[in-house]
């Protein structure tokens, strides 16, 4: 019996030594290069399970991501050749590599708190933006925004912006993208809406052969670009947004420029009772007292103006070429001075056309205190739903002059009104001045045709003239044609009086195509003279 208790003591013994020797290498642990949670023999690795590898190598361990230095080409600590870091490439123990930074145009830094390969500091004016860039100017690798290596290029457009509004001389954001591909800043880019271009900076779009630089925005943002210095060949387009599409404002020198810049405002969607439930609200504004510029720009699908200048000092908003339309209304000028005209370099025309309401608004249409000095010259304006253009709502001291203008097939859908009811309200679809008095009022060498309502009208108790000052037929004579029955080429309203010699009629005697206080004999007529402005083809 005691032989049988002494054998059975001698097994269990056995047992209990060889459990101690079984391998438990993979049991959980919670902190690298510790013991305590780990079975004798083995330790805790970088991948937090115990092994007996990971106490062989607990001396040399590093972990990815800390520590590790900058070398020389020597191997020396230095700073700018190569990085000694840790990587997982051995994922219990960790792995220290080389890194070469020289060679690919980095630098070694310990920005990221361990030695990596980082962009070199950069002072160049010239910053580059693409979404091929590093996402974020505040992670590895640290983009300056230099054009190489690529990755220190920015892949924001905000943060190439705001690097380039740093400096205190002119900076130029320069975007780059992929052949035939749309380069897009947005949601996608992790934009922060309004993105800013400051007084002394220039946003050019990729070049060719890259696709269109687009800027996209989101629900909820406000403005989508704040311009106070130049911007070139862009696309901005809505995104869901219903505000501000590009807002110029005046920064600390200079006047903001856009020029080739398109404006896509998302549709203008309207409920039953007419009133707008989508789209931007408006497409291009410019306010402030330091003017602008804008050659080439084109807007459409707004559910406001298209354009609206707000009241401004003297300094003149210059609009040449461009197109504005497919929006609730073209252009909206509320005051300040401006001048719509051709573009110099293209010899385009400005073309608003395809509105639901009015094409060109001059005036807030109500009150009499706002101050405008604008001139309208070459302008297309057709096929709007309401009056080709409507003054009003102007100081008495303002200045409005209309020139070389093709109004035509306008006020279909919403024309203007003119008239009292003791005199027969009448629709006006091409032009209506409806304004007290004016300081000058010039209208010469348009065409006004084949609008729905009156071609022209005005409803004013003040004297004007669209007579040309030569007192003769010719280039700014203007042309009435192709009338709806019963529609007139002028019709002047209560007390004021209009001169209108030496203007071309649908037909004759040119009595039968005007009604009110005119006076245009039709012995005055145009018809053949040189250089009047060419007769409209039929509608």
């Amino acid at each position: 019996m005691t032989t049988l208790r002494a054998l059975s003591a001698a097994f269990a013994a056995a047992l209990l030594v060889a459990g101690c020797s079984v391998n438990l290498d993979g049991a959980p642990c919670r902190e690298a290069g510790t013991t305590r949670d780990c079975p004798g023999g083995q330790a805790c690795g970088n991948d937090l399970r115990c092994s007996a590898r990971a106490l062989a190598c607990a001396g040399s361990r590093c972990t990815p991501g800390e520590g590790g230095a900058c070398l020389d080409p020597e191997g020396l600590p230095s700073g700018v050749d190569r990085a000694r870091r840790c990587t997982d490439a051995d994922r219990v123990c960790g792995s220290w590599e080389l890194e070469p930074c020289a060679a690919n145009g980095f630098v070694c830094g310990l920005r990221s708190g361990a030695a990596r390969c980082e962009c070199p500091e950069y002072a160049g004016t010239v910053v580059v933006a693409g979404p091929a860039g590093s996402p974020s100017r505040d992670g590895y690798p640290y983009p300056r925004g230099q054009e190489s290596p690529r990755l220190c290029r920015f892949g924001k457009l905000g943060d190439a912006l705001d690097a380039a509004g740093a400096h205190t001389a002119a900076a130029t954001v320069r975007i780059e993208g992929e052949a035939g591909a749309a380069v897009v800043f947005g949601a996608a880019t992790g934009e922060a809406f309004p993105l800013r271009v400051g007084s002394n900076v220039t946003v050019l779009a990729a070049p060719a052969p890259a696709g269109p630089s687009v800027i996209r925005g989101a629900p909820g943002a406000a403005t989508l670009v704040v311009v106070q210095g130049a911007a070139e060949g862009l696309r901005v387009e809505a995104g869901g947004a219903t505000g501000t599409g590009v807002s110029l404002s005046c920064g600390a020198s200079g006047a903001p420029s856009l020029r080739q810049v398109a404006v896509d405002g998302g549709g203008v969607v309207l409920d039953p009772d007419g009133a707008v439930t989508a789209g931007l609200s408006a497409g291009v504004v410019v306010g402030g007292t330091c003017g602008a510029r804008l050659t080439g720009v084109g807007v459409e699908a707004v559910a406001g103006p298209a354009l609206s200048i707000e009241p401004a000092s003297a300094a003149t908003v210059e609009v040449l070429g461009g197109r504005f339309g497919g929006s609730r209304v073209g252009m909206r000028l509320l005051g300040g001075k401006v001048a719509v005209g051709t573009d110099p370099e293209s010899a385009a025309s400005v073309a608003v056309s395809g509105n639901t309401g009015v094409g060109v608004a001059v005036g807030p249409g109500t009150g009499s205190g706002t101050v405008l000095d604008a001139t309208l010259d070459g302008l297309t304006i057709a096929g709007n739903g309401g009056a080709g253009v409507v003054v009003g709502g102007l100081a008495s001291t303002s200045k409005v002059r209309i020139l070389r203008c093709d109004v035509r097939g306008n006020g279909e859908v919403s024309p203007a009104w003119s008239g009292l009811l003791a005199d027969g309200v009448r629709r006006v679809g091409g032009v209506l001045v409806a304004n007290l008095a004016l300081a000058t009022f010039s209208f010469h060498g348009n065409r006004l045709w084949s609008n729905a309502g009156d071609q022209l009208a005005f409803d004013s108790g003040a004297t004007f003239s669209i007579a040309p000052e030569s007192a003769t037929c010719g280039p700014d004579s203007n042309v009435f044609a192709w009338l709806a029955e019963g529609d007139l080429a002028l019709r002047q309203v209560g007390p004021g009086w209009v001169g209108a010699s030496y203007n071309a009629w649908p037909g004759y005697p040119a009595r039968a195509y005007y009604a009110g206080n005119v006076d245009a004999p039709s012995s005055d007529a145009c018809s053949t003279e040189p250089g009047l402005p060419p007769w409209p083809s039929a509608p």
